[in-house]
């Protein structure tokens, strides 16, 4: 073999090796909420999401409504932001610790529709450590219930 092929084939398996043993590293990252509704106890949206990742990371959500408003719960009477496992995440950040699971509900008051973004940031870098699933809940009747489970990013971690 010629010696300027043995250099191009080096130059090609190097390449080739680098991108095969890198990894992805991440310190912060987003993805949008397509949808979130709620409409008194009939409605209801709740995001649980994880963090996979051996780091504990702070998360944050940001709720828009049908106007594209900032929403909190504060914005309609009879709102109610339910959290489960974390501090509230939807006025600053709270911390999600490593492997750890948490949950965010949006319900009662009027009905009101809207979209959103998740926010994680890490003070070290990491790969991408967070999975979320949106669950929307429809009741007709308290005795009726439908539920459809929807995972942002096709369910790979951010």
């Amino acid at each position: 073999m010629k010696s300027g092929n043995k250099v191009l084939l080096a130059g090609i398996l190097l390449t080739l090796c680098s991108h095969v043993s890198a990894k992805e590293c991440r310190t912060q990252n987003s993805k949008l909420i397509p949808n979130w509704s709620k409409g008194g106890s009939q409605t209801i949206t709740n995001i649980q999401f994880s963090n996979i990742s051996d780091k504990a990371i702070d998360v944050h959500f940001k709720f828009y409504d049908i106007n594209g408003n900032a929403y909190l719960e504060s914005s309609e009477a009879g709102t109610n932001f339910s959290l489960w496992n974390i501090a509230d995440p939807v006025t600053s950040y709270a911390q999600l610790g490593a492997g750890k699971s948490a949950s965010v509900s949006i319900s009662g008051g009027g009905g009101n529709i809207g979209h959103g973004v998740v926010y994680w940031q890490s003070t070290e870098c990491i790969t991408p450590p967070l999975t979320v699933t949106m669950i929307y809940d429809f009741r007709d009747s308290a005795s009726n219930m439908s539920r459809s489970h929807v995972p942002l990013n096709n369910g790979n971690a951010f």
